[in-house]
């Protein structure tokens, strides 16, 4: 756990830097198994990057501006969430789309529990994904506003926050 505090604290001052803000970066997040940080933000791309030095390992087109990203429990694919209100899962290898959700408003990663809840406003549910294999977990809907989501960094408990009530599951 260390190892994952002291590359995240380091991507983190990275991201704040002057340079990280001429290239547009916005999201940060650490591998789980290797010594790498993915990165996305402005450039329309995600780029892999070793941890040790900063150098560029791979990168991956995405036609959007990357507002959030996160990896599954081994690595092998990364969830990308841009401002068009689009979530993609993808094959870090080889850069490949595996599926796409859209409507979109608003995710959230819990990776000790390898989940990722997204609120889809077109339809007001707030729907689970397994990070590691992209299916559907559960959801549940709401008739009224969700204004975020999030997990709870103690239990883990599915946190939603509508403009009335805030809910956990």
């Amino acid at each position: 756990m260390k190892m994952k505090t002291t590359l995240l604290t380091l991507a983190l001052f990275v991201a704040s830097t002057s340079m990280a803000f001429v290239t547009g970066l916005n999201t940060v997040t650490v591998h789980p198994t290797e010594n790498q940080i993915a990165v996305g933000g402005e450039m329309n791309f995600i780029a892999i990057l070793d941890a040790s030095d900063f150098s560029t390992v791979s990168k991956i087109k995405v036609d959007a501006f990357i507002t959030d990203l996160q990896f599954d429990g081994d690595g092998s694919h990364i969830v990308a969430f841009t401002d068009n209100n689009d979530v993609h899962y993808i094959e870090v290898a080889t850069g490949n789309v595996i599926e796409t959700l859209s409507s979109v408003f608003n995710v959230a990663f819990s990776q000790e529990l390898g989940l990722m809840a997204a609120y889809h406003w077109f339809d007001g549910t707030v729907v689970v994904y397994d990070l590691n294999t992209f299916k559907k977990r559960g959801s549940v809907g709401s008739s009224e506003s969700v204004e975020a989501i999030g997990f709870d960094p103690v239990d883990q408990h599915l946190i939603i926050a509508t403009d009335e009530h805030e809910y956990m599951d």
